[in-house]
């Protein structure tokens, strides 16, 4: 999928890789879901010119291209811009935080931008999209958008992200607690979910080590608040949907 840029698809192309990524499937399959972490640029490219992925319109276009007969809905994963320049650098190797983002200064990158441009573009799409720090809180929900799975489906192990969280002591305490009560609301067991993390969060995996950027606390803290308002922005973009706990 990270190589069909310019491509020009012919029908027999494309059901070439329909045939690819389907294979044994039975023939009335209604969807397909397709992980892609790069599709939109390898990791040394998604921050230039102030914004994140610059080139995801054109990337996102080679793929409607491809699945033009298809009704196509995106899944994107945002997180706190001062945590995911950290990451990035990790990622990319590197500890000079001008030269990953192409000079770009972080407190002018927008998740909100990224959608409105996506949106601009494709503006029937569905795009779907949750908080990396949230994901082990809603990510039933996050697998019941991506499957279409209705609310009276059981999915298993939707805690498995959760439970990375908890020392092995408040694994356990939580696994019972679940066990022994299992008629609660969804609302009910986030509230759960948020006590037991914070008294049994490990604090290695809770608290993200952002002094790679060399950001000091007073500009990270200034970021998570841009990023806090960026999320009430999102929520008024039409067909963006925005996941919270």
């Amino acid at each position: 999928m990270r190589q069909i840029g310019g491509a020009q698809f012919t029908d027999e192309l494309r059901d070439m890789l329909y045939d690819s990524i389907c294979g044994d499937q039975p023939p009335d399959t209604l969807a397909m879901v397709l992980s892609v972490p790069m599709l939109f640029a390898p990791p040394a490219q998604t921050v230039a010119q102030g914004v994140f992925f610059p080139q995801a319109v054109e990337k996102l276009r080679s793929a409607v291209e491809v699945f033009k007969n298809d009704r196509i809905k995106l899944f994107f994963a945002i997180r706190n811009p001062a945590t995911y320049l950290a990451a990035l650098m990790k990622t990319c190797d590197s500890n000079n935080l001008s030269a990953v983002t192409g000079g770009s200064a972080p407190e002018t990158l927008r998740w909100s931008e990224l959608f409105l441009r996506l949106q601009a573009h494709f503006m029937d799409m569905e795009i779907t999209v949750w908080c990396y720090e949230d994901s082990p809180f809603v990510w039933q929900d996050v697998i019941r958008a991506v499957g279409q799975v209705p609310p009276n489906i059981a999915i298993k192990d939707t805690y498995c992200l959760y439970l990375h969280l908890l020392s092995d002591v408040g694994q356990a305490r939580f696994v019972a607690y679940m066990n022994k009560n299992t008629n609660l609301s969804a609302e009910k067991k986030r509230e759960v979910m948020f006590a037991f993390a914070e008294k049994f969060g490990r604090p290695e995996i809770m608290d993200q080590d952002v002094s790679i950027t060399g950001l000091t606390q007073e500009e990270v803290d200034f970021l998570t608040g841009l990023y806090e308002d960026d999320l009430a922005k999102i929520t008024e973009i039409p067909n963006v949907r925005l996941i919270f706990p």
